[in-house]
């Protein structure tokens, strides 16, 4: 993956990323005694940091070298190289830097027998690590009260917006109560308004029934009279000729 990082930084000509695996594959090389690699990972990258400004990897590359020369028994050489990679972590504040370059430096004075210095170096690497793990244990702290912090938050957002969500269902509970009510009511005025049709209509035809047989009783009780005129008037002379007789 580190080649291909390399041969994808080339391409794009991203020269930080490419030196950063060029020095992770040295350190690896390093780890497995591979020296002949390491040294080749480290000319690259030092031939890539020719033009370049960044102070970290600069220091990486350095301290590589100094680590390569230690093991090669370049004593001298690796020390030199190790003061310099130390000054310029201290003149850019690179703790890390700082740390690894006293603990080289370390090895390479007690493999010198200068005692003195070994000790100095290791005091210098114990107390920088100290420090650094001070400095990592209260920023976990920070990140640990931070994300604290975010949950507290996260629960009260989660809260408010449940109780929103609750009042929301319940103006919604609310809305369609509502509107079935009111779908019941419209419901029953349009079954009303048939119904009081249908018994208007059925009025209706009542009403030109009855009026069709008060016309007929009426056309009967002329037909009646018209009827018993006649036969009051045919008997008139019957019963007159019946009363002369008596």
């Amino acid at each position: 993956r580190l080649e291909e990082s390399i041969k994808i930084s080339s391409v794009l000509k991203m020269t930080s990323w490419e030196s950063d695996a060029h020095i992770t594959l040295a350190k690896i090389a390093l780890l497995e005694k591979d020296f002949t690699e390491a040294e080749k990972q480290l000319n690259l990258s030092y031939t890539l940091l020719t033009n370049s400004k960044d102070a970290k990897q600069r220091i990486e590359t350095d301290l590589g070298f100094a680590k390569l020369e230690f093991h090669n028994n370049k004593l001298q050489k690796a020390e030199s190289t190790a003061l310099n990679a130390l000054q310029k972590a201290k003149e850019s504040s690179y703790y890390r830097g700082i740390i690894d370059a006293s603990e080289l430096l370390h090895k390479i004075s007690a493999k010198q027998n200068k005692n003195k210095e070994a000790y100095e170096n290791l005091l210098n690497y114990n107390r920088l690590s100290d420090s650094l793990n001070l400095a990592n244990n209260e920023n976990q702290v920070k990140v640990m009260v931070v994300e604290k912090n975010l949950t507290d938050e996260q629960e009260i957002v989660e809260l408010k917006l449940n109780q929103k969500l609750a009042k929301q269902n319940i103006y919604i509970g609310i809305a369609i109560f509502s509107i079935l009510v009111l779908g019941t009511i419209l419901f029953l005025i349009k079954r009303i308004s048939e119904t009081r049709k249908k018994l208007i209509t059925q009025l209706n035809v009542k009403t030109l029934e009855l009026e069709k047989n008060k016309t007929e009783l009426i056309a009967l009780n002329n037909t009646k009279d018209k009827l018993f005129s006649i036969i009051g008037h045919d008997l008139k002379g019957p019963m007159g000729s019946l009363q002369s007789l008596l």
